[in-house]
């Protein structure tokens, strides 16, 4: 058999060079990146950590193992491959959107015309708390509808029964939840900043942080 069109020779090699090399370079751009103070080190930790081993040991199992694509084993490391790619772009969205908002609230008010501008956009309107949520529901979905089309399971019902005990916890937790809700609104609306003033009743303090 000629060397080159070796799928195994191919996927050995790929495996014993590119993934150790590839581990390598990762690690050496996220520790670049953390001293630089750049968010997109989380991202890197992702992909070195969970997608590229991920990756790796599917290979390994489908090309040098010969095992059945249709095994539990061959399904179980596709789930957590796509999960894992999922969680990586998520977070590489989030860097790219709210990077420059992030970097607003985390520096003195009023420190450049830059900041100030940045401050004036509407992702810097989204708190990231909303954001973090918004994180998990996507991922929530996201890993139902990976598992869905990876072991051919019927969600359906799954849903149905959710949505049902979704209204039953709102019902009884109405007076938390109008809480939790009036809390979101005032992060969103924002009518107070970092370094204001604040007097309620006989209280008056500086705002240090809103989250």
């Amino acid at each position: 058999m000629e060397f080159g069109n070796d799928t195994f020779t191919k996927s050995a090699l790929l495996l014993a060079i590119g993934f150790p090399v590839t581990e390598l370079l990762l690690s050496e751009a996220i520790q670049y990146l953390h001293q630089q103070g750049r968010p997109l080190s989380g991202t890197l930790q992702i992909l070195r950590n969970l997608l590229i081993p991920s990756l790796a040991s599917l290979i390994f199992l489908t090309y040098i193992g010969h095992l059945d694509p249709e095994s539990w084993v061959i399904r179980f490391n596709e789930t957590v491959l796509w999960i894992c790619t999922l969680v990586a772009a998520l977070s590489l969205f989030d860097i790219l959107l709210f990077f420059d908002s992030d970097v607003t609230r985390q520096s003195p008010v009023g420190t450049t015309v830059d900041q100030v501008d940045v401050s004036e956009r509407w992702q810097a309107r989204i708190p990231k708390l909303f954001r973090d949520l918004a994180r998990v529901v996507l991922i929530l979905v996201g890993a139902a509808i990976i598992l869905s089309a990876t072991w051919k399971i019927d969600l359906g019902g799954l849903v149905t029964a959710l949505g049902i005990g979704s209204v039953v916890i709102g019902l009884a937790l109405q007076d938390t939840l109008g809480s939790i809700a009036a809390g979101i609104t005032l992060l969103f609306e924002q009518p107070f900043k970092k370094g204001d003033w604040l007097r309620v009743g006989d209280l008056e303090g500086k705002v240090t942080d809103i989250n």
